[in-house]
């Protein structure tokens, strides 16, 4: 129901409203007023390391009336500490906004310095020294720094946004990337009309939540069309609420996540209801099954695969009808990846009929695994779209039927009982994988009628076995011949390495260069080059990992393939290691020694294993006479380990990083 023709309903209605308060709102900072304590500050006692603080972050929107409807005005109010000289540009700022939607005003800044002599410079920023600039047709940027600004510094900035509309709020952070935040406080203040939930993220939890219902004046533009704005005025009752953290952590990232925006604490607002006075609801969010029927209805989704019968310029791979259902499936994938190129952007529809996209040879994952899934059907395969977030896009809330937490898209086929995934906008992804980003545990699939959510589990493994046979000559060199298989995802990344590089020389010295600084290559061969293996040889010489003191000699037997450092390093993890494939890295070592040099010592076998059969690290030497072999094998079989496991995940690679750097120990014969 059309909000403005409502409130023109709503002059004629009386109606009653009551202040309730739930709660005392909290006390605003004043601007100018950053306490000596703060400005003297030379180091954060909470986070020692930490080279700048957010002391204050506030936020505020309020939902106000205006000609065309409603407005948005936010505020925001910051003082930040600069604790290092390498912090200095925080105090460069740049605001961006839409000049035709909306406006930043009251715009204030000031730096705080502790002088000489002990006391307090506050420096304002003057409007001379704010610039703006366009930066297209539509958007506008302020551009400033604020005045004095060094290692010691407070610097506070305050501006107003006005934005029309009301439907949506900002996402506010409550948590930053490595930056600690002291006190961090977003309110609302929204007609009682507007029913927003929100949602908390991450495992932080608020300081403070409070609300208070206060009865203010409104005044609503109605659209007159050509004649003059009219103005319903009412009074509803305005919903304030406040959301306060404190001493709130930098958020420290590590490997094998999705996107830090996963786990960062930040609070982000759903418009779920509308309920204009004396009218029912009318829900807003929708359902999932309302969107599949839109989605299934759109020209650009839907409507490309309902026109299938128009792929007359399809020319398949010939004999396709006697081949096996997985063996067609395999060569219109095969067909697909190889004719189409990517062109780097994420979508879940197609921008042109598929005719078009065809013959074009180019377009965005939309455009590719559409294309794709028509294929499949027009050679009489079962598949369907399945929608997802990737990776670095981060998570889908699925209490949120919304279309825009996705943005791509990947085939889903039934062959021989079992539902294949499939990506074609790589040619280097074997039958059955799907990228690295895809891997984000869950995907919509849809299917008219029967759309439902798919755990996607990956069908293959982060693999590499290394083989190297070493010697030492006569000049005290190691001699390595290394044998390298790459296989499944690590023959992916492979594949897309050696694409990227225009030689084999540029390959082999972007995959040595960084692992060895004293390195005389003597030979290199590509042996294999398939999507599931992709196999080198080498041959050369090295001084790096071999020491000589006096008559020992001190060797890291896994040159560089052993784990100098673990991945995980914070003492407490509160966000999952996602580790997207399952791994397994196999690194095996024969080694023989010249008649001259006998066996000092060497590392003793091992074996550890993660809690339920997760994981396990096999350490293994065996020797015979001047020969020895070492076996290092690293695998985790599960893919995400929650917060709760991660001691026991930190404490096994260590473990690793520990064994695999034990030497060998070699005694020049007396």
């Amino acid at each position: 129901m059309p909000y403005k023709k409502d409130l023109i309903l709503v002059l004629c209605l009386v109606s009653m409203y009551s202040q309730v308060a739930l709660s005392q709102a909290t006390k605003r900072h004043k601007f100018g007023t950053v306490s000596e304590e703060y400005v003297k500050m030379d180091s954060y006692a909470k986070d020692t390391n930490a080279s700048v603080v957010y002391l204050y972050d506030y936020g505020e929107v309020e939902i106000q009336g205006d000609s065309k409807g409603f407005k948005k005005i936010y505020q925001f109010h910051q003082c930040i500490k600069i604790l290092s000289e390498s912090e200095v540009d925080r105090g460069d700022f740049s605001l961006t906004y839409n000049k035709k939607s909306e406006n930043i005003s009251r715009l204030e800044g000031m730096t705080y310095n502790v002088l000489a002599d002990g006391t307090i410079e506050k420096v304002k920023l003057e409007k001379k020294d704010i610039y703006k600039e366009n930066v297209d047709g539509e958007y506008q940027r302020l551009r400033f720094s604020l005045p004095k600004v060094k290692k010691g510094s407070v610097i506070e900035l305050f501006y107003r946004r006005t934005e029309e509309g009301f439907r949506s709020l900002d996402t506010w952070y409550f948590q930053q990337p490595n930056v600690p935040v002291v006190y961090s406080e977003y309110k609302t203040v929204i007609p009682e009309w507007f029913s927003f939930t929100p949602l908390l993220n991450g495992s932080l939890k608020l300081a403070s939540k409070n609300s208070v219902a206060v009865a203010k004046n409104i005044s609503v533009g109605i659209d007159q069309g050509a004649g003059p704005t009219q103005y319903a005025s009412l009074k509803p009752n305005f919903i304030t609420t406040s959301y306060v953290m404190k001493d709130v952590p930098a958020f420290i990232s590590e490997p094998y996540l999705t996107t830090t925006m996963d786990h960062l604490s930040w609070l982000k607002f759903q418009l779920t209801t509308i309920t204009w006075p004396q009218s029912a609801p009318e829900n807003y969010l929708g359902t999932w099954g309302k969107l599949e029927e839109r989605l299934l209805e759109d020209d650009y989704f839907g409507g490309r695969l309902s026109k299938t019968g128009k792929l007359k310029k399809w020319v398949g791979p010939t004999a396709l009808q006697s081949l096996s259902t997985e063996e067609k499936a395999q060569k219109i994938v095969e067909y697909v990846a190889s004719t189409m190129d990517w062109d780097g952007y994420y979508s879940f529809v197609a921008g042109e009929q598929l005719d078009e996209v065809l013959e074009n040879g180019k377009g965005s994952s939309g455009d590719i695994n559409l294309l794709l899934i028509a294929l499949l059907r027009k050679e009489g395969i079962d598949a369907h779209p399945m929608l997802i977030s990737t990776r670095s896009h981060g998570r889908v809330q699925e209490a949120y039927p919304l279309v825009s937490q996705f943005n791509h898209v990947i085939a889903l086929a039934h062959i021989d009982s079992l539902w294949i995934p499939l990506d074609a906008i790589s040619d280097n992804l074997a039958f059955g994988m799907i990228t690295r980003d895809d891997l984000n545990h869950r995907g919509w699939l849809i299917i008219e009628g029967n759309s439902q959510w798919i755990d996607i589990h990956p069908m293959y493994t982060d693999k590499r076995i290394t083989r190297a046979m070493v010697s030492i000559n006569e000049e005290n060199l190691l001699d390595v011949k290394l044998f390298v298989d790459c296989m499944e995802y690590d023959s992916f990344d492979a594949n897309n390495q050696f694409s990227g590089s225009e030689s084999e020389e540029e390959f082999m010295d972007e995959f040595f260069v960084e692992e060895y600084s004293d390195l005389e290559m003597e030979s290199f061969e590509i042996t294999s080059k398939s999507k599931e293996q992709f196999s080198f040889n080498s041959k050369f010489q090295t001084t790096d990992y071999l020491n000589e003191v006096g008559d020992m000699f001190y060797l890291q037997p896994l040159l560089h393939v052993g784990l100098e450092e673990n991945f995980f390093k914070l003492e407490e993890r509160k966000y999952p290691v996602d580790f997207g494939a399952p791994v397994d890295w196999q690194f095996n070592l024969s080694m023989i020694l010249p008649e001259d040099i006998e066996f000092e010592a060497l590392p003793k076998p091992s074996k550890v294993v993660l809690p339920n059969g997760d994981g396990e690290f096999i350490y293994n030497f065996q020797r015979t006479g001047n020969m020895v072999n070492l076996v290092s094998r690293i695998k985790v079989n599960k893919t995400l380990f929650e917060p709760e496991e991660y001691e026991a995940l930190k404490n096994f690679f260590d473990y690793v990083v520990e064994k695999q750097a034990e030497q060998l120990v070699f005694r020049r014969k007396s």
